[in-house]
């Protein structure tokens, strides 16, 4: 997908959605202000830590690698141990 496409996907989107990579991936991405979108990489932050609300891992990608990105349902956020 064209960088400008996905930030119209993630400007237009407040639920959670799957991004599909073309090596048949998927990605879930909770939180579309999590995802910054420049013409020459995505920078995805993922696995959210909720006692800290910080991303524990940030995905780099480049947007030609995105085949589909489709809304998805919310998953439940790990219980700290």
């Amino acid at each position: 997908m064209k960088a400008k496409a996905l930030r119209k996907i993630f400007a237009g989107t407040q639920s959670p959605l799957s991004l599909h990579t073309s090596d048949g991936k998927q990605l879930y991405v909770d939180n579309p202000e999590r995802v910054l979108v420049s013409e020459d990489l995505i920078a995805i932050g993922c696995g959210c830590d909720p006692v800290f609300g910080m991303v524990r891992e940030i995905i780099l990608l480049c947007p030609d690698h995105i085949v589909r990105a489709e809304p998805t349902k919310r998953r439940a956020l790990p219980i700290p141990a």
